[in-house]
C-alpha cells in the first residue's frame, strides 16, 4: 500500500508540475493577418543556407501598442544588407503567422514547442531591415555565439564552415542539407 500511494503521490507532483509551467507561459497571439511594420530587439541571429533569421523579443506591432508577451521570429531577406546582432533593436515590414499545427498524426508539432519555448509566430521580411539603435544590455552569450559563428565563416566558406561553426556553437541550421 505505501508503494501504491507513493506512486501516485509521484503523479500527482509530476502532473501538478507540468500544469504549473502551462499556466506560467503567456497565451498564445493572435497576429493580424496583414503584414506588419514590427519594432523589436534583437534575441538571436540565426545563419541560413540562405540569408538570416533573427527572434525579436518585445516586439510592438505599433509604435504606440504595448509590447508582445512572446517574441516573433523573421527570416530576413536573402539581399538584406544588414546583419543584426543581439541586443540590436530592429524595424522591419514582415508577414508573421501563428505557429503552426503539425502536418500528420504524431508529427512534430511546432504550435507545442513554440507555445513552451515562448515563440508566438514565424515569418518573413518584405523589406529590409532598419536598425534602431542597441540596448543598454546586449545577451552576452547570444552575442558571443554570433560572433565565433561569424569568424569561423569567414574563415571556412561552404558546408565545412557551416559544420565547424555547428561544432563549436551548436546551431546546426547553416548546414545545407546535401552536407
Amino acid at each position: 500500500l505505501a508503494w501504491v500511494l507513493a506512486l501516485l503521490g509521484m503523479a500527482f507532483l509530476g502532473f501538478g508540475v507540468a500544469a504549473w509551467h502551462a499556466g506560467r507561459m503567456p497565451a498564445p497571439l493572435e497576429l493580424p493577418r496583414r503584414a506588419v511594420v514590427l519594432e523589436g530587439r534583437v534575441e538571436a541571429v540565426d545563419t541560413l543556407p540562405k540569408g538570416l533569421r533573427v527572434t525579436l523579443g518585445g516586439v510592438r506591432l505599433d509604435p504606440e501598442a504595448s509590447e508582445l508577451p512572446r517574441s516573433l521570429r523573421i527570416r530576413l531577406r536573402v539581399n538584406d544588407p544588414l546583419h543584426p546582432a543581439p541586443g540590436e533593436r530592429l524595424r522591419v515590414r514582415a508577414l508573421v503567422r501563428e505557429p503552426s499545427a503539425p502536418p500528420a498524426p504524431g508529427g512534430w508539432d511546432f504550435q507545442r514547442d513554440a507555445y513552451f519555448s515562448g515563440l508566438g509566430g514565424s515569418g518573413f521580411a518584405l523589406g529590409p531591415a532598419e536598425r534602431l539603435g542597441e540596448e543598454a544590455h546586449p545577451p552576452v552569450f547570444a552575442a558571443a555565439r554570433v560572433w565565433l559563428e561569424r569568424r569561423v565563416l569567414a574563415v571556412l566558406s561552404g558546408g565545412s564552415g557551416a559544420i565547424s561553426a555547428a561544432m563549436l556553437t551548436g546551431v546546426q541550421i547553416a548546414i545545407p542539407a546535401p552536407d
